[in-house]
């Protein structure tokens, strides 16, 4: 698992290389191979399944056009999921010029109506604390925890300085301590 972050596979340096030289099937491959990662950062820093679409396709046409830029050799999910958490930052801040929308609930694909398991309790409980979150915080919580991004990969991808990025991530961690144990009083 951590070899597919840090390392890319051959046949994906291959696909990249392929779809930055124009080939749409070799790129159309990729699409489907991160599509799942990529619509889950951007679902949990939006909260909004349609909004979430709406990034997935954004990050991939950005993609799509950035792609003769990126350095082969590099593994292409945390680009990936770096510029899915850029998108889903930037249509924050679009939707608070345009309104103040509050953003939804979050809302987790995986979740059965019949369970009623207390795992399944504690992990809506979190993800909606995380919701609860302001954006920056959300995106430095989703980066760090969800796509195992480290500290300094956060900071180059969110334009962020180290320390910046340190300080988010021990706020955002006291802030959810606080919200959970909140939830869990009654």
């Amino acid at each position: 698992m951590l070899r597919a972050v840090t390392e890319p596979r051959a046949d994906e340096t291959s696909l990249v290389t392929r779809a930055a030289g124009g080939d749409d099937a070799a790129f159309e491959t990729l699409v489907r191979a991160h599509s799942p990662r990529v619509w889950r950062v951007a679902l949990r820093i939006l909260g909004n399944e349609q909004d979430a679409g709406d990034v997935l396709q954004d990050t991939f046409l950005a993609a799509w056009r950035a792609l003769p830029r990126f350095r082969l050799g590099n593994p292409l999910a945390p680009w990936l999921a770096t510029i899915a958490a850029n998108r889903a930052l930037n249509f924050l801040r679009a939707r608070r010029r345009r309104a103040d929308e509050p953003v939804g609930e979050q809302a987790d694909p995986r979740d059965d109506p019949a369970a009623s398991s207390a795992r399944a309790d504690e992990a809506r409980a979190v993800y909606r604390a995380v919701a609860a979150l302001p954006a920056a915080h959300r995106a430095v919580v989703v980066l760090h925890y969800t796509e195992d991004l480290s500290c300094a990969a956060i900071a180059e991808a969110l334009g962020m300085s180290l320390a910046a990025v340190k300080v988010t991530l021990f706020r955002a961690r006291g802030r959810l301590r606080d919200l959970l144990e909140k939830e869990a009083t009654p």
